[in-house]
């Protein structure tokens, strides 16, 4: 983690440290590249000098097509909340390409002196990225890097990357939807697909606008993968809320009705009578055939419960 010299800031002693290596390198820049104008002078502990000379460096990666994240690893080490003004206001990553964004998510979560909840924010302002929005697919670069960390950061990818990007359900490329699935059912641990489970629940009751098809296209996926012997299942109870608000508003999805059966015949069992009844009252107002499958199915989990 940064040492910080008597009353030295963060940042001051980010610049400080590659002023540093920048002597010890007998070199002229702080990167390789188009980073060079933004090469740190030693610190004068000038808060306002060492934040502009943060916002310059986020502002230049954000320009560049093919930036060097690595390059910012200690702006990363920053605190919490000075980070996330910063990203928020400076930080872009739009105009990178697929390789570039792939190098940012590895940056976020590679380095262990970014704390934990640095990289959630970091993951956060990769998900804000319009690589998931825009009709193009998504490059295979960066489902093989998250792919990749899922094994030692799959809680942190849960909550960092695949709930910031349901937020934005509604807007998701049908690549970005497919990207979701396929992280959710690979080699995620039950406790992070459970954070997953819980967390997609309350932003649906939270903010139902983004109740829609691809939120349950990944909803579909996760009652596949999570296990049926599982001790605690309470965001089940939870997704029952989810499932009324998404009949009256989605009565013709198709995926909500190959959901709401999906759930009936593997957890059902795990629901009390009055949850199965309220969820083949919110199948009774759809608008396809499947729904008589569900009704039936949840009142014979019905029948088995109050036997």
């Amino acid at each position: 983690m940064l040492s910080l010299s008597a009353g030295e800031t963060a940042l001051s002693a980010i610049r400080r440290k590659i002023w540093q290596q920048q002597q010890q390198q007998n070199t002229v820049s702080v990167t390789d590249g188009p980073l060079s104008d933004l090469a740190p002078t030693p610190s004068t502990n000038d808060k306002a000098s060492d934040l502009e000379w943060a916002a310059k460096q986020l502002r230049t990666l954000s320009d560049l097509d093919s930036p060097d994240f690595a390059s910012a690893s200690r702006i990363w080490q920053l605190p919490n909340a000075e980070l996330s003004r910063l990203c928020q206001a400076h930080l872009s990553l739009n105009n990178c390409n697929g390789a570039a964004l792939a190098g940012f998510i590895s940056a976020a979560v590679n380095n262990p002196e970014v704390s934990l909840e640095n990289q959630h924010l970091l993951l956060q302002r990769a998900a804000s990225s319009t690589w998931f929005t825009n009709e193009d697919a998504i490059p295979a670069i960066v489902q093989s890097q998250v792919l990749a960390i899922l094994r030692t950061h799959s809680q942190t990818v849960a909550s960092g990357l695949l709930l910031s990007l349901l937020e934005r359900s509604r807007n998701l490329s049908p690549s970005a939807v497919a990207m979701i699935v396929k992280v959710v059912k690979a080699d995620m641990s039950s406790t992070a697909l459970e954070a997953v489970c819980s967390g997609l629940a309350s932003l649906a009751i939270k903010t139902p606008t983004v109740v829609c098809d691809s939120l349950f296209q990944v909803m579909e996926a996760l009652v596949g993968v999570v296990p049926a012997d599982r001790t605690t299942l309470e965001w089940i109870k939870v997704w029952v809320d989810v499932l009324e608000v998404a009949a009256r508003t989605n009565g013709d999805s198709k995926k909500l009705g190959a959901l709401m059966l999906h759930l009936l015949n593997k957890f059902g069992s795990r629901l009390d009578s009055t949850e199965l009844d309220r969820v083949a009252a919110a199948a009774s107002v759809l608008n396809m055939p499947l729904k008589k499958a569900i009704i039936a199915a949840a009142q014979r989990k019905k029948a088995k419960v109050t036997s």
